[in-house]
């Protein structure tokens, strides 16, 4: 990793963490800036441009705007993507090659693909920014008592973060996006990557012993319920990020796997505990993002 990287990484971190100490109204304006911005480049191209037509894009809540379905944007990929240098079999033809897995499509887009368990598998399209944004956001998050300025920033060069990322190695979009972290997050981190099917998957965690670690909830829910096996100190484990899937499991390796409603009860029952790693909820895409929010009391 480039210096020219790392410095470009402290900067996004930096500016993402200081957004926590806005106020609602800072908060609100910001999101609405950048729904237009997001909004004026969709209608460049043809498949938003027409399902966007009449509206005032200006005004519009995000709640009115027209949803869109994973089969529409399957069936009009070409016409969705807003660089015409991206087409569906380019994308397709060079995920079909396992020899590119960690490489950049073009040079320049991290690509992958859902599970396909609702049906139609949906293509996802990521660019380097996209990706420094969400391991931002899991940095920023991983320290919730911290502050993403110049000295946490120096700790962490001279102590990185140690990672323990536990997916399968491929195209999907759940872990794939952690291929490029050493080369965005570099320094700040020193990431292991490690199987859900290697037999002695608890071990290596042991002798990584993780500050963070990244999984699929029935991964960590099964961690959880080994807890008599693993030796990772209270002290260290800060952070646990979750991939969605579809049940709601909070799982917290101190105090055992729960429902989401249990957790929240003992999460009031608990709230001066200091020594409980906080959990990160990776949903860059879900098709059941309605259940997730009912499931985990998030005001709409």
């Amino acid at each position: 990793m480039s210096l020219a990287q790392t410095i470009r990484f402290a900067k996004v971190s930096r500016r993402l963490g200081r957004m926590a100490g806005k106020s609602p109204r800072e908060i609100e304006q910001a999101r609405d800036e950048r729904l237009r911005r997001l909004l004026r480049q969709a209608v460049t191209v043809p498949f938003y441009r027409e399902k966007y037509k009449g509206l005032d894009l200006d005004q519009i809540p995000l709640s009115r705007l027209p949803t869109t379905k994973k089969q529409e944007l399957m069936e009009n990929f070409d016409a969705a993507v807003t660089d015409p240098a991206v087409r569906r079999a380019d994308v397709e033809n060079f995920m079909a090659d396992p020899s590119n897995i960690g490489q950049w499509f073009l040079g320049r887009y991290c690509v992958s693909h859902t599970s396909g368990s609702q049906g139609q598998p949906l293509i996802l399209i990521q660019d380097r920014y996209c990706l420094e944004l969400m391991f931002a956001a899991t940095t920023t998050r991983a320290y919730s008592r911290g502050k993403p300025d110049l000295l946490q920033g120096l700790s962490r060069i001279l102590r990185p973060t140690r990672v323990a990322v536990v997916s399968m190695i491929g195209f999907s979009a759940s872990g794939h996006a952690f291929t490029f972290m050493p080369e965005l997050v570099g320094g700040f981190v020193r990431m292991t990557r490690l199987s859900p099917t290697q037999p002695d998957l608890i071990e290596r965690l042991n002798a990584v012993r993780p500050h963070v670690i990244v999984a699929y909830p029935s991964i960590l829910d099964w961690l959880a319920a080994q807890s008599h096996r693993l030796r990772l100190a209270r002290s260290s484990l800060r952070h646990l990020g979750s991939f969605g899937e579809q049940f709601g499991i909070f799982i917290d390796p101190i105090y055992g796997a729960k429902s989401w409603m249990i957790m929240e009860e003992r999460e009031r029952r608990h709230l001066e505990r200091k020594d409980r790693p906080a959990l990160f909820w990776h949903c860059g895409y879900t098709p059941n993002w309605q259940d997730y929010r009912v499931d985990l009391r998030i005001k709409s």
